[in-house]
């Protein structure tokens, strides 16, 4: 693994992050399907982004770049969207928590 990593870098600059951001919605790679089953599953919303995995909502863990697709944006219903809202800790102020807001 480390003479292919040093390979890497010594051609040029490392790889660029994922083009996935906050706000973008993605279908995410079923890892088990079932007969007939399609191979993406969801609508999801984007919450966090790290330079190798996507934190989506509705999923608990973390979800890999290579494991999501792009949705089209033009066909997501305008009532489908959730209000996002964060908060601090009150013990812990290295603490944000999350919270999806109710829609009406």
């Amino acid at each position: 693994v480390w003479p292919k990593l040093r390979a890497l870098y010594e051609t040029g600059p490392p790889p660029g992050p994922h083009r996935y951001r906050p706000g973008d919605w993605v279908h995410v790679r079923r890892y088990q399907r079932q007969t007939l089953q399609p191979r993406w599953k969801g609508l999801y919303i984007v919450i966090l982004t790290t330079p190798a995995a996507l934190k989506v909502d509705g999923i608990t863990p973390w979800v890999h770049y290579t494991h999501v697709w792009p949705a089209d944006p033009h066909a997501v219903l305008k009532d489908f969207v959730p209000e996002w809202k964060s908060q601090l800790e009150k013990d812990n102020p290295l603490k944000l928590r999350l919270c999806r807001s109710h829609l009406p």
